[in-house]
């Protein structure tokens, strides 16, 4: 009794797991592509909308297009926060990368699994340590670039807001992200029968032993 029992439950969870699982990364929305119109030497912030899946969305990676940097900066920070009348409100998570990005490209800030819900606003946001080498020299920084741009590419709804009233021009980015799947009705009922089962498991072997 104990082996089949055993047996059943390894095979009902075999069944419901794989329907629960989230597919690959997809990048949702981008706007790398397009032309450049200068870039932000220091800090910047940039918003954006996710998508319409109602599971909401696991964030893996934001690629920042960064420009070569004016020098004196270090401890570049990538991060995201949640959106408070349509600016950058309270801090979410840091993203791990590249902490002195100089060198012109495109850069990829990563994290193990950042929660976004569907259809809401939540914004990038760069800082970064500059300093001056003298009273008449402008600070150093790194250079996040900005397009006039309004076109971009997305999936499922995502959406590019604007770079909260910094610049008429929007920030350029990517995001790569993964849907978080509801549980369908099957994996419902094969999740119950794997809890079911073994209630019926624990009960018969407490009967055996007299507990």
């Amino acid at each position: 009794m104990r082996g089949l029992c055993i047996s059943i439950f390894f095979i009902l969870a075999l069944f419901a797991y794989p329907r629960t699982v989230a597919g690959q990364g997809v990048v949702y929305v981008s706007n790398l592509s397009e032309p450049l119109a200068g870039w932000n030497i220091g800090n910047g912030n940039q918003g954006f909308v996710t998508g319409t899946a109602s599971g909401g969305y696991m964030l893996n990676s934001i690629t920042l297009l960064m420009g070569n940097w004016g020098g004196n900066a270090s401890n570049f920070n990538v991060s995201v926060y949640s959106s408070v009348d349509s600016q950058s409100g309270v801090f979410l998570g840091a993203l791990n990368g590249n902490p002195d990005p100089e060198a012109a490209g495109e850069y990829v800030y990563g994290t193990a699994g950042l929660a976004l819900q569907p259809t809401t606003e939540y914004w990038i946001v760069a800082t970064g340590d500059s300093w001056s080498t003298g009273s008449i020299m402008p600070p150093g920084g790194y250079c996040w670039q900005l397009s006039t741009s309004v076109n971009y590419k997305a999936i499922d709804g995502w959406s590019i807001n604007n770079s909260g009233g910094q610049f008429p021009q929007v920030f350029q980015f990517a995001i790569n992200a993964t849907e978080v799947p509801e549980p369908d009705e099957m994996t419902l009922l094969g999740l119950g029968a794997v809890g079911f089962l073994f209630l019926c498991c624990a009960r018969a072997r407490s009967a055996r032993t007299g507990v």
